[in-house]
């Protein structure tokens, strides 16, 4: 069973919170007095939704939408403003500031459960969407166009702060002896448990991983390059020790090649940089890092 959406409940007047959270019983409901205290909370708290009253004292419902459209880590919450104010410029302002919808009060029920049903249902159905649109269906890793974007934001950001950055190409050695001798169900589980083993290693780590192409995978990490080679040096080991796929008696290694970004080139150089250790190995003994 899944679990209930979370609303976060905006306004001053207590009896108003009161009548809400009766009509929102089946849900996870959080309450704010204030925006200011709102925008405090969202900065721990994660939400699904904002019933955001438009007339509070210093902050009003208008400048507390802003905020929170102008927040990366908020702007995808949707907002519906409560609001007593039925002229159209107060109706067409909670558009402009970026409300997905408004409810009138004195509230309705029916029409309140419906409308918060319509925005956190459509919030949902955005959320797979950009899954789908962004994730690797196999891997769950960054596809390669989300991967490209996402390397990029991580140059700028060296780039900004004068950090260090490393790109690695790692590929999976004899990849299509695999699929040919046990099947393309067992080599989409070998790219699988190569993507979690890898990941599981970089979780600590403020890396952009992303699949490329069939068993290639390209890794941004803002390292020097020789802690990005002993980062890559266990993700290797790591794979090598794999012993079982399934209930396969399998094994396989990773190529990998490394290089450190120069601080002005872009990342298909960089890249290509990295890609090109990478043939190195490939065309020798494999199962390496070079840089």
């Amino acid at each position: 069973m899944s679990h209930p959406a979370t609303i976060l409940i905006v306004d001053d007047n207590e009896n108003n919170i009161d009548v809400l959270m009766e009509f929102l019983e089946s849900y996870e409901v959080l309450v704010s007095l204030s925006g200011e205290q709102a925008l405090e909370l969202l900065k721990s708290q994660t939400v699904d939704l904002v019933l955001l009253d438009v007339m509070m004292p210093h902050m009003d419902g208008y400048e507390v939408c802003t905020q929170l459209k102008n927040n990366p880590k908020t702007a995808s919450i949707p907002v519906i403003f409560i609001t007593a104010k039925h002229d159209p410029d107060s109706i067409e302002k909670a558009f402009d500031v970026g409300g997905s919808d408004y409810i009138s009060k004195p509230f309705k029920p029916k029409e309140l459960q419906a409308r918060v049903r319509t925005q956190i249902e459509l919030k949902r159905l955005i959320q797979e969407l950009t899954v789908l649109a962004t994730k690797d269906t196999m891997t769950h890793l960054w596809n390669r166009r989300s991967f490209f974007q996402k390397a990029q934001e991580a140059l700028t950001q060296a780039k900004q702060h004068a950090t260090p950055l490393c790109a690695m190409m790692l590929d999976l050695d004899h990849f299509k002896r695999i699929n040919d001798t046990y099947g393309h169900d067992v080599g989409d589980e070998v790219i699988r448990t190569f993507a979690h083993t890898a990941q599981e290693i970089l979780d600590t780590q403020e890396a952009v991983f992303g699949r490329i192409g069939g068993e290639e995978f390209a890794l941004i990490v803002p390292m020097e390059l020789h802690t990005c080679a002993a980062l890559a040096e266990q993700i290797r080991t790591a794979v090598a020790s794999i012993e079982h796929i399934k209930t396969l008696s399998i094994g396989f290694t990773v190529s990998i090649g490394i290089a450190l970004w120069d601080n002005q080139e872009d990342v298909d150089t960089l890249l290509k940089r990295a890609d090109e250790k990478l043939y190195s190995i490939k065309k020798g003994t494999r199962n390496a890092v070079a840089y």
